[in-house]
């Protein structure tokens, strides 16, 4: 859980450039996120499952599936800790305030003999989250690059980035407006200007095209591929490039993306209450235990923060793996 907020951080918000820079291009995770991206251009343009937000969902739950090792892993990790709690606890009541090295000593011996004899290591829930940190940081990664590599997503894009380039370079006019809209607009690097497109939200688009003389080959141009983006982006009604409050805020029936952000906060509240019936957060009496209370509560919230902030594609794939997260802790 905590996980994916610390990469969210990482992913530097929804109107951000491309996936690239910063953590997206260390050794590794740059590697990843090509396998990931070539995996949803493959169930987008061969499989033909051409809806976005179906091509999200199942890529999670495939993701889910190449993590399910680890994931087992931490399961089991989880639920012998709680077993081995009692014995632990003992061994440290009875080398209670000897400070003394072979006190020491002794009591890390018999907590070794301890996880020895459960057959898991000190630093097995570490080390999982360690292994999963760079995929999920590719995951996210990937996904963000959605309209870089769908031909589907970018064409449009690159259209009307051609289109807005002319006009801003016979025009010095429009050209300081569309740099006051955004300064990604008129990025030489394609990437970070279709990027910059996908991110705008509906108003910016408004302002554009107002820019132009309504039947003018520009305006045409602008208009039926601003459409095309908008159909490949539609999930439910809802386009997946906006962020649930922009979508909102246009009235309607954008009220109900809503659902996004609650059950992405909901999923991550029962996560938490799934593992505490499990006993994996040991004795609650103690100051750790406190603090693991107040974070099964503050994470959810964040959930819903952060689906709110992002734009409705990331926020689908997270509501999408905190329901998956979950079917998982039950079925182990």
């Amino acid at each position: 859980m905590l996980l994916n907020f610390l990469i969210a951080g990482c992913a530097g918000g929804s109107n951000a450039a491309a996936a690239t820079g910063g953590c997206y291009d260390w050794p590794g995770i740059k590697q990843i996120i090509i396998a990931f991206s070539w995996v949803m251009e493959f169930l987008y343009d061969k499989i033909g499952i051409a809806n976005i937000g179906l091509v999200i969902i199942i890529f999670t739950l495939i993701v889910k599936f190449v993590l399910l090792p680890l994931t087992i892993k931490q399961q089991k990790f989880s639920k012998l800790s709680s077993i081995m709690q009692p014995e632990i606890k003992a061994i440290q009541a009875k080398y209670k305030g000897r400070n003394d090295q072979y006190s020491m000593q002794a009591m890390q011996a018999e907590t070794k003999a301890v996880y020895a004899k459960y057959g898991v290591s000190q630093a097995g829930g570490c080390l999982q989250t360690f292994i999963q940190m760079p995929i999920i940081i590719a995951l996210y990664g990937a996904i963000r690059q959605l309209p870089t590599v769908l031909e589907a997503l970018k064409t449009p894009l690159v259209n009307i980035g051609t289109v807005l380039n002319s006009a801003a370079a016979a025009d010095p006019a429009i050209k300081t407006s569309l740099t006051a809209i955004s300064s990604g607009i008129l990025s030489t690097d394609v990437n970070t200007q279709v990027t910059t497109l996908y991110t705008l939200p509906t108003k910016s688009w408004e302002a554009m095209s107002a820019l132009f003389t309504p039947g003018s080959p520009a305006y045409t141009t602008l208009s039926e591929n601003f459409t095309q983006m908008k159909e490949v982006n539609s999930f439910c009604g809802f386009d997946l490039s906006q962020t649930p409050w922009n979508i909102m805020l246009g009235g309607g029936l954008g009220i109900f993306i809503v659902l996004i952000p609650l059950l992405a906060g909901f999923a991550q509240w029962l996560s938490f209450k799934l593992t505490q019936a499990a006993g994996a957060s040991g004795d609650q009496g103690d100051a750790l235990g406190g603090a693991s209370k107040t974070m099964g509560l503050i994470m959810p919230l964040f959930s819903v923060f952060f689906c709110f902030t992002l734009n409705s594609g990331l926020g689908l794939y997270w509501c999408a793996s905190s329901i998956f997260q979950v079917v998982l802790q039950i079925l182990l």
